[in-house]
């Protein structure tokens, strides 16, 4: 392809995505009847998964370590300290995963990749792991042998890693804690610290090969030029500490500028710091940032990406770079409820997602330049969205307290990506507020305008993901000089109509209208840009397994009917994704939560996937490519339910033969052992009196 046919490609896609946006009429919310009809020819039917969910194989085959591994194995973390190491053993059922989209008649299967079973480090020049590229070979070529399209997500879980400039060979340093570390280009061979912690610490040109100072503790420690070969300094106590130009021998840790750095089990022996603590008695409690929370993890992401893309770029042909970036960065940085934990209220959170955003846009941008000619693929990003409605439609505030709730949810992303920058409301309410709390600058990063003009229009489709919906309510959050967070930021209410369905998570009701008002919303602010729907779904929490679930076929029935209404409005939505193909681990909430199509019996030592009722509904769906007419689909909901109780059946006899492989593999051959045992004992026993 020409340069120049590049360049008209690339200005379509600007157009595309780019296209003014109209005004959303919030008043006009007509809910309807249940529409029959038919989607689109070529409409896309798939179901979903992630990686940590659903592969297991945690520490096999050489995939390193991620930030979901350390979190999960930290008790009181998940729901009865459960965690992922094996989840439902996708990593070892490729073909009979494969076999139940096949006969699910799937269009597609999104799955995402694990970085760290490419990449065990996280860093691209450290290692690559050619087993972990050969799971992905096998899952791809056997989507592709069946007629099942990959959608593959790049950002699933990131490895335990968090290190700009590190150049550290050999390091070894568990229980690292340096938060707000400035030492760029550090480089410490052999470093060995286990527990350091040394918030603050700027020691640029640090040079200290061999230092051994377990549980240093050095808060706001100021030693540039430092060298101090072999020091030894435990339980060193040395807060606000200036001293450049120290000289303390083979210490060699030339300019260290590692900011937020995490570098989960790197390799660095020889360093022993322990843990430093303030003389003046200050305890400056500080939190460990690290993954996004650092610059450059942009590029090590970029780097994992473009291996990605030469290794199975030939085989997929829709890219995802993140998928719900929201709670990552919510969750993840500002209330710690998933991993890596960190509670960094009113600044993680923002800091997190403009990195995040940096990085969707510098990958979409390789992909561009380097393999899109040559593979002739898209790229976009999924963001989940819950839908805020008003709970007065004739009162202003309200309506402008839902827009702000979409904002600063769906919008904090999108808007970036597709206009250049955060939504007006989000600087406006952060700046204020952060005014109100005597900062200089607002927490809501701002963005160049060269960074503005490189991530406008980086996308050739956006993945929306969409599970629930609140009413909003305008409510004043006074920003306390102390700190604010996200939720304060907004100012608002959120609230929920007590007849809503809600059979599992807490959070999750059921309001298919909310659904179609996402939609339009996205058409009028984006340009009615490509959507694929990504992620939807509903869960159960229940004690014992129920396969007759339905809940989920009224579910997927009312929320497909919703985006087929959508699709009427003019919204240009291409495929839809259920949430999820099998049952799997779910976060913090463990195994307690069930989105699957499949039920996974994680008590047998095979998972053996069920499926439920939904999915011969589904199935009906999808064969049907819409909803011909009420009897039809009654029949369908009728014929599924019937199916179910077989499988129950199929399902209650488990326990049996899991007793019965027990017996099997465990007190048949230790009978037989000791039956053999105690037959040459009586035999010895025999010929000795013989003798």
């Amino acid at each position: 392809m020409t340069p120049s046919a590049l360049a008209l490609g690339h200005v379509l896609v600007l157009v595309l995505c780019l296209s003014a946006a109209e005004d959303f009429d919030w008043t006009n919310n007509q809910h309807g009847s249940f529409y029959y009809g038919a989607f689109p020819t070529g409409f896309s039917w798939g179901a979903g998964s992630s990686a940590y969910q659903t592969e297991g194989a945690w520490d096999k085959d050489g995939k390193g370590l991620s930030i979901w591994d350390v979190f999960s194995h930290k008790k009181g973390k998940i729901q009865h300290n459960q965690t992922g190491d094996t989840s439902g053993e996708g990593y070892y059922k490729v073909k009979d995963d494969v076999s139940l989209m096949k006969e699910m008649k799937l269009n597609h299967y999104r799955f995402s990749i694990s970085w760290p079973r490419l990449i065990p480090t996280g860093i691209k020049s450290d290692h690559v792991n050619e087993r972990g590229i050969q799971y992905y070979d096998e899952l791809l070529d056997a989507l592709l042998e069946n007629n099942i399209t990959p959608i593959v997500t790049l950002s699933s879980n990131a490895p335990h890693l968090n290190a700009l400039h590190l150049n550290a060979p050999h390091l070894n340093a568990p229980h690292l804690n340096a938060p707000h570390l400035n030492a760029p280009h550090l480089n410490a061979p052999h470093l060995n610290a286990p527990n350091l912690n040394a918030p603050h610490l700027n020691a640029p040109h640090l040079n200290a090969p061999h230092l051994n100072a377990p549980h240093l503790n050095a808060p706001y420690l100021n030693a540039p030029n430092l060298n101090a070969q072999h020091l030894n300094a435990p339980h060193l106590n040395a807060p606000h500490l200036n001293a450049p130009h120290l000289n303390a021998p083979p210490l060699n840790a030339p300019p260290l500028n590692a900011q937020h750095l995490n570098a989960p089990h790197q390799n660095a022996p020889h360093l022993n710091a322990p843990p430093l603590t303030s003389l003046c008695g200050l305890q400056v409690l500080q939190e460990k940032y690290g993954g996004w929370q650092n610059l450059s993890i942009i590029n090590h992401f970029n780097d994992y990406a473009n291996l990605c893309f030469e290794k199975f770029g030939n085989r997929v042909k829709h890219w995802i770079t993140f998928n719900n970036p929201w709670s990552v960065a919510v969750e993840g940085y500002e209330t710690g409820e998933h991993a890596p934990g960190l509670k960094l209220k009113g600044t993680g959170a923002y800091k997190a997602a403009h990195h995040i955003i940096k990085a969707h846009a510098k990958v979409w941008h390789s992909y561009d330049t380097q393999w899109r000619a040559k593979q002739k693929g898209s790229i976009g990003i999924s963001l989940s969205g819950d839908w805020g409605e008003p709970v007065d439609l004739t009162d202003q505030k309200d309506i402008e307290a839902a827009e702000r709730y979409v904002q600063f949810y769906l919008g904090w992303f999108a808007t970036p990506i597709f206009h250049g920058d955060y939504p007006q409301v989000m600087k406006d309410f952060i700046g204020r507020k952060s005014a109100q709390q005597g900062l200089g600058t607002s927490r809501l990063p701002s963005f160049s305008p060269e960074e503005k003009s490189y991530i406008k229009g980086t996308c050739d489709f956006l993945g929306v993901g969409h599970f629930t919906t609140r009413y909003v309510t305008h409510k004043n959050n006074v920003a306390a000089r102390g700190g604010s967070s996200y939720f304060q930021d907004r100012d608002l209410a959120e609230l929920v109509d007590p007849r809503w369905p809600d059979p599992g998570s807490e959070w999750l009701y059921a309001v298919p209208w909310g659904f179609r008002r996402l939609l339009n919303f996205v058409k009028s602010q984006y340009g009615n840009p490509t959507v694929y729907v990504t992620e939807n779904g509903v869960s159960e929490k229940m004690q014992c397994p129920e396969l007759c679930d339905e809940w989920r076929i009224q579910y997927f029935r009312d929320y497909t009917n919703e985006m087929l209404k959508a699709i009427k409005d003019g919204v240009n939505v291409k495929g839809y994704t259920a949430w999820s193909l099998l049952d799997k681990f779910e976060w913090d909430e463990g195994f307690t939560e069930r989105f699957g199509l499949y039920f996974v019996d994680f008590r047998n030592k095979n998972k053996a996937r069920y499926p439920k009722a939904s999915v011969h509904f589904y199935k009906s769906i999808i064969s049907s490519n819409g909803f011909p007419n009420q009897r039809e689909v009654e029949n369908w909901r009728r014929k599924a339910v019937e199916t179910c109780s077989s499988s129950n059946q199929l399902l209650a006899a488990d326990p049996l033969t899991s007793h019965m492989e027990m017996v099997t593999e465990i007190v048949v051959p230790t009978v037989c052992t000791l039956s053999i045992l105690i037959c040459a004992v009586l035999l010895m026993f025999l010929l000795r009196r013989r003798s």
